[in-house]
Formats: structure tokens, sequence, C-alpha cells
């Protein structure tokens, strides 16, 4: 049985009702428990991984438009002589970054969601007690997650339109 209010208040009226509880456990009671205490370690550890994790993804990002710098000044150069202009070039770069990043945060958690189904029934701190472990999607972090994902992602991909519309495309041309 599940109760809300005071423990002071509530273990009195069990004792004289008829229900006969025969263990009462408070809320305090169960995050004090060691197991408890565990998980909420391995889960902050988790979010920190994942952090790191999203950093690195954004330098990935920065380094594989770096490695593409010398063809994108020349992109870029052949566009301006077509008449793109220097902020349709900028949002052309940071919608490929900006794709690239959704589409990848995208399959990441699609792959988290399907890989925890199967995990959830084994995670649990406090096998004894009710209830279960359910699986709670959160959908609304998700997306959040990927919108700044993908929003960091154009950054990144227009300003490396911006630093290649600034770098001298006549070497660019004569190493090609």
């Amino acid at each position: 049985m599940w109760a809300r209010g005071s423990p002071a208040a509530i273990e009195p009226a069990l004792a004289a009702s008829s229900l006969a509880p025969f263990y009462v456990t408070t809320p305090s009671h169960i995050r004090e428990n060691g197991s408890v205490g565990a998980a909420r370690r391995s889960y902050r550890f988790v979010t920190v991984i994942a952090i790191a994790a999203g950093a690195l993804s954004l330098l990935s990002l920065l380094l594989y438009l770096q490695a593409r710098q010398r063809s994108q000044r020349i992109a870029t150069a052949l566009a301006r002589r077509m008449g793109l202009g220097r902020l349709g070039d900028a949002a052309a770069l940071a919608l490929e970054a900006g794709a690239v990043v959704a589409v990848a945060t995208g399959v990441g958690g699609l792959v988290a969601v399907l890989t925890a189904a199967p995990v959830i029934g084994h995670v649990d701190p406090l096998p004894l007690y009710a209830p279960r472990p359910v699986a709670v999607i959160p959908w609304l972090t998700l997306a959040a997650s990927t919108a700044a994902a993908t929003a960091a992602g154009m950054l990144v991909g227009a300003a490396a339109a911006v630093l290649a519309a600034r770098s001298d495309v006549a070497e660019a041309l004569r190493v090609a």
C-alpha cells in the first residue's frame, strides 16, 4: 500500500486500521539505501559520459569540416562566381552540418530507446519493493537534445563557411 503524507501521521492511522501492515518504509529510508545511491551515482556517470560524447561528436564534425576546407574554399569560390552570396553559402553549409548532426542524433536516440527496453528490468536497485521498473521514454529530453545538437552543428557549419570565405582561394586552386 502506498500513502502520501507525513510518516508520523500515517503510521498511527495504519496501525488503527484493519489493514495491519507488517512493514512500513519511508521515501527517505529508500533514498538512504546503498543500492539506490549506487544507481544514482551510475546515472550521473552516464550523464557525464553522454555530455563528453556530445562534445566529442561536435569536435569530430569540426575536424570533418576542417578536412573538407580546401574543397570547400574552391566550391565557395565557384558558387560566388555563379551568384551565391555569403549568407547563402553559410546557410548551405550550416544546413548540411545540421542535417548530419540531426540524423546522427536521431539514430542514436532510436538505438538508445531500443536497447533500454530489455535492460530496464535488470537495473532495479530495490527489486523487493513495488512497483517494478517501467520504461519511461523521455521524449521531450530526446527532442530537446536533438534540437540543441542540431543547432550546435549548424553553428559549426556556418563558422566553417565563414572561415572558408575568408581564406585565399588562389592558394587553394594552386594546390588543387
